[in-house]
């Protein structure tokens, strides 16, 4: 079942979203001793990370136990983790207006990157952008701890629906490959197409 929390403003989605930061990384320093986060890009997470710069709530973070990971775009050593795949406390993801997340971009061939034997991080040419990325594979991202999507605004709203409810067309809309693995941070604009929200 797709976990889908809608807040009611912008500052409650970002309080939230760095709450959520907070209560992971505090939760996998005390089991694991360390605390590792894939960050999104974009523009959405921006006043999340400002929250977490200035949060009294961060300020009780050991930073020092925390590991920061791109999910997309620049290339990062992965002889870090021991586990095979590696498994990340938190990745935060943003989702495109075409239904894109990371660099996995609808019709690309990194979206059949998900067999046992693929890839996890691979190299992706988006001819919409006609350019190379570097992105985590969805066999990375699947085998995250905690998968958290934050979607804001309502030039969202036809998309987000189309990748909650709509038929399931990853190739079309790759954000479907997570939509029952992870958690969906919106806000009401955001959600306003919804059907099954009441």
């Amino acid at each position: 079942m797709t976990d889908i929390q809608i807040l009611p403003s912008k500052p409650a989605f970002t309080n939230t979203a760095a709450s959520m930061f907070c209560e992971a990384a505090q939760q996998a320093i005390r089991f694991r001793g360390l605390f590792t986060v894939a960050l999104s890009g974009g523009s959405t997470p921006l006043p999340v990370y400002k929250t977490l710069a200035s949060s009294q709530q961060a300020d009780q973070l050991d930073w020092a136990k925390i590991h920061f990971f791109w999910g997309d775009e620049r290339p990062v050593p992965k002889e870090f983790f021991k586990e095979d795949p590696p498994q990340l406390d938190l990745i935060l993801l943003g989702m495109g207006g075409d239904g894109h997340t990371a660099s996995l971009f609808p019709g690309t061939t990194i979206l059949t990157e998900t067999e046992a034997g693929a890839d996890l991080v691979a190299a992706v040419f988006v001819p919409r952008l006609d350019t190379w990325r570097i992105s985590f594979t969805p066999k990375l991202i699947k085998a995250g701890r905690q998968i958290v999507f934050l979607v804001s605004g309502a030039e969202k709203a036809g998309t987000l629906a189309q990748v909650l409810e709509g038929p399931f067309q990853p190739e079309k809309y790759p954000s479907q490959l997570f939509r029952d693995k992870a958690i969906w941070l919106t806000d009401q604009q955001a959600a306003s197409e919804l059907q099954g929200i009441s």
